[in-house]
């Protein structure tokens, strides 16, 4: 969504140089949660709840990858990356986050996001970015689907050779006010089925009826992230507010349960304590709620327990298995995710150790066609020596099935036919003399 309408180009050409900083190249992602507004309107206070754990997870994998959150509102998060595979790189985990904490949910407790990304000059004034490029970017993220990445041909260009990833090719789309077409692809996530394959609106959309759905969608969301955000000012504030309150009631409490207990009103002030309890949790027993909450702990300690054994055996994908597992319970889990980057960085070692193999073998393969070649043009010297050309030929024929460009092979080849032709034209010249 266009969360930000005054990035535009008029504004670009007319922001003071003097105010800004140097201009230079980022990758700048947009994300928003679809269908928010209608959870919020629902239940604000579970929709506020998963609003706080959608904030929460994209500042700590944006912060992983080295990205910078330039600005939010409401639902939505313009973050800038150093680097195109940067941005990509947080995408792709974001939506891998998301996938597994919404496994197993109903839809009113799920988080599904679009993602967008652009390649773009830009300028930072303010801690805003601003420049055309953004407006694109921001389009681009309006037309792409829940739980999917969509890029323009600017970032594709610039991964497609560095990270193992597929896409589909959404086309040349039309944007608002953009006064080029832009090129945009969406991007694949294998490892989860349901995104392995392109969505509906890349397969299916006609470009003109992209950029329809993508600005209707773009003032739609404009409006309802401001209302997000004054939503969750308010609730904000009102929790604050009843914090303040609760605590002015617990201090009331402990003067009222001093005061009986000095006069001896033993009951009345055990009533006060009583009060404090229902107002303190940490004076509570236990709630059901919180009985469920020691029992998802015992199940993410068992997950947890579970991901480093696979891993000790280099089982990595079934350690990934059991990581997910405790994201879906707790998508910001300190010990998983830290296992996870270990387990990333496992599966780089052996990528690694895998791609040294197998330069090794070409190496000793190559070694030994080179012995072979050697030998070949050592024995086709010789031949030439004794004017054996057609020995010699042969010879060559065998050098050029292992190296048909092998250039020591074609001077001999060129050396043997001139040869060749002195001894014919010798020959020819004698042969006449005799005569």
């Amino acid at each position: 969504m266009n969360v930000y309408p005054y990035l535009n180009e008029e504004h670009a050409v007319m922001t003071n140089p003097l105010e800004m900083h140097t201009q230079k190249i980022s990758a700048i992602m947009f994300t928003d949660i679809a269908g928010f507004s209608e959870k919020l309107s629902e239940d604000e206070v579970r929709a506020f709840e998963l609003l706080k754990t959608h904030d929460a997870l994209i500042r700590v994998l944006t912060a992983k990858f080295d990205g910078k959150v330039i600005k939010s509102l409401g639902d939505s998060f313009m973050v800038e990356f150093p680097s195109g595979i940067n941005a990509v790189k947080c995408a792709v985990e974001i939506q891998k986050r998301f996938w597994n904490f919404n496994r197993g949910k109903s839809e009113s407790d799920t988080i599904r996001i679009r993602v967008g990304i652009h390649l773009s000059e830009t300028s930072i004034r303010h801690s805003d970015i601003l420049g055309t490029d953004t407006a694109i970017v921001s389009r681009i993220e309006a037309m792409t689907e829940p739980n999917r990445i969509c890029i323009s041909l600017e970032v594709y260009e610039h991964i497609k050779d560095a990270l193992p990833l597929r896409v589909f090719k959404v086309g040349l789309i039309e944007l608002k006010d953009i006064s080029r077409h832009v090129e945009v692809y969406e991007l694949l996530i294998d490892s989860i089925p349901e995104l392995a394959q392109p969505s509906a609106t890349a397969r299916q959309v006609s470009s003109s009826q992209q950029n329809t759905v993508a600005v209707k969608h773009e003032e739609d969301e404009f409006h309802k992230a401001k209302q997000i955000e004054e939503t969750k000012q308010r609730i904000l504030g009102d929790q604050a507010k009843m914090e303040e309150e609760r605590k002015k009631k617990i201090a009331a409490h402990y003067t009222r349960a001093e005061i009986f207990f000095e006069a001896g009103a033993l009951e009345k002030a055990e009533h006060e304590l009583a009060e404090i309890a229902k107002l303190d949790p940490q004076q509570r027993p236990p709630t059901e709620r919180e009985r469920q909450e020691k029992e998802s702990d015992d199940t993410i300690q068992d997950h947890l327990i579970k991901a480093h054994e696979f891993f000790n055996v280099k089982e990595l994908d079934a350690a990934e298995e059991e990581v997910n597992e405790i994201f879906r319970i707790k998508p910001l889990h300190v010990g998983a995710q830290q296992l996870l980057m270990q387990i990333e960085e496992e599966r780089y070692k052996q990528e690694e150790r895998k791609r040294s193999k197998q330069t090794e073998t070409t190496i000793k393969q190559v070694s030994e066609e080179e012995r072979k070649i050697d030998a070949l043009l050592e024995q086709g010297q010789a031949l030439l020596e004794e004017e054996k050309f057609t020995e010699a030929t042969f010879v060559l024929h065998d050098l050029f099935l292992i190296d048909p460009n092998h250039s020591g092979g074609r001077r001999l080849e060129e050396r043997v036919r001139q040869a060749e032709q002195a001894k014919a034209e010798f020959q020819r010249i004698h042969a006449e003399q005799s005569h």
